[in-house]
């Protein structure tokens, strides 16, 4: 029962890839935004967006959706296949950053926020309340679920 449980990287994998996936990324939009702008400024004319500040804003945007998908497959789809194919019951470490907040997200409610997680991957979301008020910044906490060493398919959330 893993594919209705959302997934998390372990925080050494993320710690471990996550310089080469920002780097990735970042090489990925450095060698797309001229592409993509050369390409849309070689187009007809004429249409709407086709000015300077269109092809500016089309190739920029373009060029960053490449380099987050780029960096999001190192961080999180490589570990998610690896729990998919080898995964096991697992428990794995966290550090609590936040556990206040009404809402992460449009539908992540009574959340709990990962420290030093990557961005959109460090909420996990409906955290019960007698759970979320024991919780304070930098106490640890256990996620169990399917997964590796990598990353889990949570279901539980265990305190200390």
């Amino acid at each position: 029962q893993i594919f209705d449980r959302p997934f998390l990287p372990s925080r050494s994998w993320f710690e471990l890839t996550g310089t080469f996936a920002y780097g990735l990324a970042a090489l990925c939009f450095l060698v797309a935004w001229p592409l993509l702008f050369v390409k849309r400024a070689g187009e007809a004319g004429g249409r709407r967006g086709s000015g300077l500040v269109g092809r500016f804003l089309v190739s920029t945007f373009g060029a960053a959706m490449l380099a987050w998908a780029a960096g999001a497959t190192i961080v999180a789809t490589c570990p998610m296949a690896l729990a998919l194919a080898a995964g096991k019951k697992v428990v794995l470490r966290y550090e609590v950053d936040d556990a206040t907040r009404s809402r992460a997200g449009r539908r992540c409610g009574s959340p709990v926020i990962l420290r030093n997680m990557p961005m959109g991957l460090s909420a996990v979301c409906n955290v019960p309340e007698n759970i979320r008020r024991h919780l304070r910044t930098g106490m640890q906490v256990e996620l169990e679920g399917w997964g590796t060493s990598n990353g889990l398919f949570h279901a539980k959330i265990l305190v200390d």
